[in-house]
Formats: C-alpha cells, sequence, structure tokens
C-alpha cells in the first residue's frame, strides 16, 4: 500500500474541509490526520492497492479539494 503525508496549517485549511475531502476519497484510500499542534497536523494517505496505478491523481485531486473546500469556507467567513 503506498503511504504519502503533509503537514497542513489548520489556519489555512480548516478541519471542515480536510472532513469532506477524507470523505469523498474514502473509496480510493485511507486519511488519517495526527495533531502536531493548535496550528499544524500531519494528514497521512495511505492509497487502497486497487488503485495505486493512479496514487498521483488521487493525491493531488484530494489536496486540491482540501484547497478548494478551504477557499469556499474562507470567502463565506468574509
Amino acid at each position: 500500500m503506498l503511504k504519502y503525508s503533509r503537514e497542513i496549517d489548520n489556519r489555512l485549511f480548516p478541519k471542515k474541509a480536510v472532513t469532506e475531502a477524507t470523505s469523498k476519497y474514502r473509496k480510493y484510500c485511507r486519511v488519517s490526520a495526527e495533531r502536531l499542534d493548535d496550528m499544524k497536523a500531519i494528514i497521512k494517505i495511505e492509497i487502497d492497492p486497487k488503485y495505486e496505478k493512479y496514487s498521483r491523481d488521487i493525491i493531488l485531486g484530494y489536496f486540491n479539494y482540501i484547497v478548494d473546500i478551504s477557499s469556499q469556507i474562507h470567502m463565506e467567513n468574509e
């Protein structure tokens, strides 16, 4: 199983965005988040072996989804 992790800043990427993306991509990967402190977390992604061939697209799609939802949340809060 292919694994990937990335540190994120919760001020830019709210928990709601991560939760939505995780739900949307659960067919393709398993995602966990580990809080580092009040502002940062590590997102860990494990690609389902059936979709390993598409791992790059899945990882990029997952993080793009987070960026999109985060942008919407920030715009609504302005």
